[in-house]
């Protein structure tokens, strides 16, 4: 069953107990009334009539369809009066009033007495916050790791290139120990590094020598 259809079903029940079914006849509906209960009724109505809302799991939208210009009007103005601010286009002839983000359907859906799809719809949109974020924060950690790694392979590289033209044997002790460490840990940090000798040496040190690494390596290379 469809998340548009589970919302009508409960408000046809919440229509027969508040009896306000005389809203909408054989598909036609009837004037405004002029209290507030009643308009929440007649919208109640309205969206029974010619309204529809999308699988919050896959997207956020509800909307009325109807015939005139002016019935999208009074329901436009009628949301408006609740604090609901629906739009309205064409399609196909017909005037659609629409809502395109969870707070608005939400509030709609309460509105209308859908208490059990307002809740439902308030749980996939947690769930899609905290999938949102626990997918930022991923991405982040994995943009940060691979530029952790590819700052680490930068000098394997450049200390395989001084080995291969057999100049490795006369670097400084200082240079082999960064050296050493950096090929035996490619994707460790460069301040892991720096504790890791002995005695320890602060990110500024570590990239020092990494820079007097690539200028022998440019050097070689050139």
């Amino acid at each position: 069953m469809s998340f548009s259809i589970e919302v009508k079903n409960e408000l046809e029940e919440k229509a027969r107990r508040m009896h306000d079914g005389d809203y909408v006849e054989s598909g036609v509906i009837g004037a405004l009334p002029q209290t507030p209960a009643g308009q929440k009724a007649w919208l109640r109505g309205a969206f029974l009539c010619c309204g529809s809302v999308s699988d919050p799991r896959k997207s956020y939208h509800l909307d009325l369809t109807l015939d005139e210009l002016t019935l999208a009007e009074t329901v436009r103005d009628v949301m408006k009066s609740f604090d609901i601010e629906g739009r309205i286009s064409s399609r196909k002839g017909k005037y659609v009033v629409y809502l395109k983000d969870g707070d608005s359907i939400a509030d709609m859906l309460g509105l209308l007495g859908a208490t059990k799809a307002m809740l439902e719809l308030e749980n996939v949109r947690v769930l899609r916050d905290i999938s949102g974020r626990v997918n930022r924060k991923v991405n982040c950690e994995t943009a940060n790791l691979n530029k952790t790694v590819s700052a680490g392979l930068a000098p394997v590289r450049q200390i395989e290139l001084i080995k291969s033209k057999r100049r490795y044997a006369q670097l400084p002790s200082e240079l082999k120990a960064v050296a050493e460490l950096r090929i035996a840990n490619p994707d460790l940090p460069i301040a892991e590094i720096g504790a890791m000798l002995d005695p320890p040496l602060g990110k500024s040190g570590i990239y020092h020598r990494f820079e007097r690494i690539k200028r022998i390596a440019d050097e070689l290379s050139g």
